[in-house]
């Protein structure tokens, strides 16, 4: 599970897709079990319990990797599309970006990360995937890209306007 800041993501719009960079690994990595989880918060840092952390709101599931699973190699970018209208950022809010795997060849997402000021990341490692509280916090968060899909004008003679964000 990992936070980022509104400051960090930009303005309102649908995430339609979430890239991570894949690192340290020598092969492909491959899970069986792969989820994407998105939640508005409040919070500027993560709590152990990850559940808390979602400040009241639904988490919001935007992937689950087809049956045999899902793969990514060292330094790329993996790209994960999501399903239109699946998370509709509302701009204000921080968001958790939470990835859940189990099955895999790894037991690590092993990509590239950044520093931050306070804790951004909690996990468990061999947890499961329905782990009530994580085993470490890290201040520090995965380095990713979202692409956030906005109408920025309806209804006039040029239609709508639609613009993508990294």
């Amino acid at each position: 599970m990992a936070l980022y800041h509104s400051s960090d993501i930009g303005p309102s719009g649908i995430i339609s897709r979430l890239d991570f960079q894949s690192s340290r690994n020598s092969q492909s990595v491959s899970y069986s079990y792969f989820v994407v989880n998105f939640c508005h918060t409040s919070f500027d840092e993560l709590v152990t319990r990850f559940n808390d952390n979602y400040d009241g709101n639904d988490e919001v599931l935007v992937y689950r990797a087809q049956p045999g699973g899902f793969s990514g190699d060292k330094d790329d970018w993996v790209v994960i599309n999501f399903n239109k209208n699946d998370f509709v950022y509302n701009g204000n809010d921080n968001i958790i970006v939470e990835v859940k795997w189990s099955g895999c060849s790894h037991s690590s997402l092993y990509n590239y990360t950044f520093n931050t000021d306070g804790d951004h990341m909690i996990y468990s490692y061999n947890a499961g995937v329905n782990a009530e509280y994580a085993q470490y916090k890290r201040e520090e968060a995965n380095r990713i890209r979202l692409t956030i899909e906005y109408t920025a004008v309806e209804n006039t003679s040029l239609g709508a306007v639609r613009a993508l964000f990294n």
